[in-house]
């Protein structure tokens, strides 16, 4: 019974992967979509357990009262990260005092943020005429997803960005984590979306005339090379060819860097 129970799944697993990719198309992003449409907003719920959440609760209540601070800077002893090329505003940041909806970044997904902030602001210049757009894709029902062919999951990259210059799009989804759990090494569907991406890139430009559109992948991984290579059996691998397989490290001061620089060659 075990035995027919995978077949089942492996053999839906293909089918819907099939049907992906037969039906997938570039469509422009419009404020309806569920990425950026909060019918219900931003959802905010403080237990007040101390007399210290009870003082936070109020620093929140006063702040949405000058709502305006959080468009347009990092507010202090608010968990937010302000990036003006994001889609929306505010980005809220997960906070152990905090019950989100939708819930907020975690440290990863902060950090990547932050980086990009900083240094697209200090390659003001080197950019000039590219117009670059940052969005969180949400999970489930809502983001946009990928399944993976081995057991038919959906994969939603944390990340869309897009650079826009003279007719031409690069997007690129990117997804900060820990690859501890890796299935299968370089041979992980996370891993290979880029490679997936570039070979569906000619069927979906079919589908976009006023756009030249370029498409790839990262993954950012939070957790150090010393450890990920050997959890996933990979310790001969050098960094260069974890970055040939868009795999990034976090704690590598020029991962933000190296991804613009692949995403735009």
């Amino acid at each position: 019974m075990s035995v027919l129970r995978k077949y089942i799944a492996a053999f839906y697993a293909r089918q819907r992967r099939a049907w992906e990719q037969q039906h997938a198309q570039l469509i422009t992003l419009t404020k309806d979509d569920s990425n950026l449409d909060f019918k219900d907003g931003y959802q905010l719920r403080i237990a007040l357990r101390e007399e210290s959440d009870k003082q936070f609760a109020e620093q929140i209540h006063a702040l949405v009262e000058r709502a305006e601070e959080i468009y347009k800077q990092d507010v202090q002893n608010f968990p937010n990260i302000h990036f003006d090329h994001h889609l929306y505003q505010p980005l809220l940041v997960d906070d152990e005092r905090i019950e989100m909806t939708p819930s907020g970044l975690n440290e990863g997904e902060k950090k990547f943020v932050a980086d990009l902030r900083t240094y697209l602001h200090k390659h003001k210049q080197e950019f000039e005429g590219k117009e670059f757009f940052l969005l969180r894709n949400l999970t489930r029902g809502k983001g946009i997803g990928f399944f993976e062919a081995s057991d038919g999951e959906a994969f939603y990259p944390d990340f869309i960005l897009w650079v826009i210059e003279n007719g031409q799009q690069w997007v690129a989804f990117i997804d900060p984590h820990g690859l501890r759990y890796a299935r299968g090494g370089f041979s992980d569907p996370k891993i290979r979306l880029h490679k997936e991406l570039k070979s569906l890139e000619s069927k979906l430009q079919s589908h976009c005339s006023r756009w030249k559109a370029h498409l790839t992948s990262f993954i950012i991984s939070t957790s150090a090379y010393d450890e990920i290579r050997k959890t996933l059996g990979t310790g001969l691998h050098t960094k260069e060819e974890f970055e040939k397989e868009h795999v990034m490290f976090q704690e590598d001061s020029d991962y933000i860097e190296k991804c613009l620089k692949m995403i735009l060659t």
